[in-house]
């Protein structure tokens, strides 16, 4: 970046400094102009200005940079100064000083004229010139002095005061001869004396309260509170939007940033019982199926998936206030996080994402994602399968593993089929090598006409008895338990293998290639009662958990869910 993209950068900055983006961007241009001392002092500036999670990250790294590289700050950090209305008019060089005379002379751009005879000062290329407020030394373009002190006037404040001083005695004197007549007043006929109590002794009522601090994801996390009946001197600035990502908290421990306020640079790790697994991290997504697969009888039905948010609530509830968090959901095609990026896990942040999971299955006729509910475009580039053709866990894995994160913890149903698209003369040869024909096509599409109306006869008896209503994974379940006669029909697909590639070619091209941890992935498989686990998925899970130190654990219907997700300690 040139000299003349700092010098507008400083300018800028000089409109708006609490912008922190702008005021990195600024350090960082200085420190490419070989100014690392005045990059560095302007990093260390104190500034009374909210800042969010990424840039106090940022701000941190790049004062770990100048220090580790022994740059000292220079002694001032570069004063920004807004650009000038009219470009071409020169600028004049004003000291500013103030009634104490304290103030120490400030710098100022200035613009010499061409025709000027230039001379040097300071360094600097310009011309003297007289002005109104004293004399000014005029620069060449870029240039920037201090310009001379405006003379003292002390002479003439002494004179003032001296007069003011008189003025004031004489008219005490006055006041001394002048009688003002006012009735006496008559004698009381008793009289009391009152004391009066000493507003001075009376002290400021507080109440401190010491909770014990717990940072298990299995309870909710308390801090050092003091409460005041009085208002209270510091004001703490409110986050708002989509940067709320950051939780002001009294006594952090971090790199001070302004004056008076401490921000913490790292994200704090919390523990978490994810439904049995125990694992740790400072940047966490919770991957959640939300598919009718989730709500079968065998697993326990709509108040099994009331007892796996009630789960998460407890496990958010237990997060550091300073470890990054987010949630995704899946169901088929379709996924949603609760916030684009990771956000601090704050008492307003853990609030919105527990009621915005809250709703989720919560009644049988709006079973799965709810309308509204979206995330960023997944990025394309990832092979061997194309973001058109993902699905179910690996498209939501593929989503999160985008958010820089470092452990994942997801709870599925288990695998399902993931699509491969072929066209028309691929597909043929595929029915043909599958054996599958116009007979087995009528029957398999009679077969799924008999287990909708089955269904449909099903689920209004339940309605009329008050109980839950039935949910199935797919047709292919209920054929099979309604005709086990009748032939499953065949569909392409990718393979297991393909997927755990996918998830491996994620991990390598978002974290190798950064020169990042490669991410934890623990995965919970929850099956039903009467469920046999698959050997086959059952080492797919592992496979994909394994690679980077994660775990996989099953979890068998509604009575596998209780008492998994206590203490993390224990």
């Amino acid at each position: 970046m040139n000299q003349e993209d700092s010098a507008s950068l400083l300018a800028s900055l000089a409109q708006n400094p609490a912008d922190w983006d702008l005021r990195l961007r600024a350090a960082a241009a200085l420190s490419a102009e070989g100014r690392d001392s005045d990059a560095l002092a302007l990093l260390k500036q104190p500034v009374e200005a909210p800042i969010s999670l990424v840039d106090s990250r940022r701000l941190q790294e790049e004062v770990n940079r100048l220090e580790e590289a022994g740059v000292e700050p220079s002694p001032e950090a570069p004063l920004p100064v807004a650009p000038a209305d009219d470009a071409a008019a020169p600028a004049v060089a004003v000291a500013l000083a103030d009634d104490t005379d304290d103030g120490e002379p400030v710098y100022a751009a200035a613009v010499a004229e061409d025709d000027q005879d230039l001379v040097e000062h300071e360094g600097e290329m310009g011309y003297w010139q007289e002005g109104e407020h004293g004399r000014h030394f005029i620069v060449s373009e870029g240039g920037a002095v201090k310009p001379h002190e405006k003379e003292s006037d002390a002479g003439a404040k002494v004179s003032a005061l001296t007069t003011a001083v008189l003025i004031h005695v004489a008219l005490a004197v006055l006041l001394g001869f002048a009688v003002i007549a006012m009735p006496r007043p008559p004698v009381p006929q008793v009289t009391a004396t009152l004391s009066q109590e000493d507003t001075d002794q009376n002290v400021e009522q507080q109440t401190v309260r010491r909770v014990s601090r717990s940072v298990s994801s299995s309870s909710a996390p308390t801090s050092f509170v003091v409460s005041s009946v009085a208002a209270s001197p510091v004001s703490i600035p409110e986050f708002e939007g989509e940067r709320q990502n950051f939780d002001v908290t009294l006594g952090a421990v971090g790199a001070n940033i302004g004056t008076g306020m401490s921000f913490a640079a790292e994200e704090e790790e919390s523990m978490v019982n994810f439904f049995g697994i125990k694992s740790k991290g400072s940047r966490i997504v919770l991957v959640i199926e939300a598919a009718r697969f989730m709500l079968t009888d065998s697993k326990g039905g709509i108040p099994a998936y009331d007892k796996v948010k009630a789960d998460i609530e407890k496990m958010l509830g237990g997060l550091n206030k300073t470890t990054a968090f987010n949630i995704v959901l899946f169901e088929g095609k379709k996924i949603a996080s609760f916030k684009e990026e990771l956000v601090a896990a704050s008492p307003s942040n853990v609030r919105q994402a527990i009621e915005w999971i809250e709703p989720i299955n919560k009644v049988y006729e709006e079973i799965g994602i709810r309308e509204g509910y979206t995330t960023a475009p997944i990025q394309e580039g990832i092979d061997p399968i194309p973001v058109s053709d993902l699905s179910h866990y690996i498209k939501a894995l593929q989503r999160t593993l985008e958010m820089d994160v470092n452990t994942v913890f997801l709870l599925t149903s288990g695998w399902v089929h993931l699509h491969k698209p072929m066209d028309e003369r691929e597909l043929e040869k595929y029915y043909r090598e599958q054996k599958w024909g116009e007979k087995e096509e009528e029957a398999w599409v009679a077969a799924v006409k008999r287990a909708q109306a089955w269904l449909d006869k099903e689920n209004a008896a339940r309605r009329s008895k008050g109980v839950p209503q039935r949910v199935i994974r797919d047709w292919h379940e209920l054929v099979r338990e309604l005709e086990p006669g009748i032939r499953r029909k065949p569909s392409p697909g990718y393979t297991m293998e393909e997927v755990e590639d996918q998830v491996k070619n994620a991990k390598d091209f978002y974290y190798r290639q950064a020169n990042k941890k490669k991410p934890e992935i623990n995965i919970v498989w929850f099956i039903g009662e009467d469920e046999e686990p698959s050997i086959t998925v059952d080492t797919h899970f592992k496979s994909v958990t394994r690679r980077d130190g994660g775990e996989m654990r099953i979890l068998e219907g509604l009575e596998g869910l209780e008492n998994v997700t206590g203490d993390p300690g224990n």
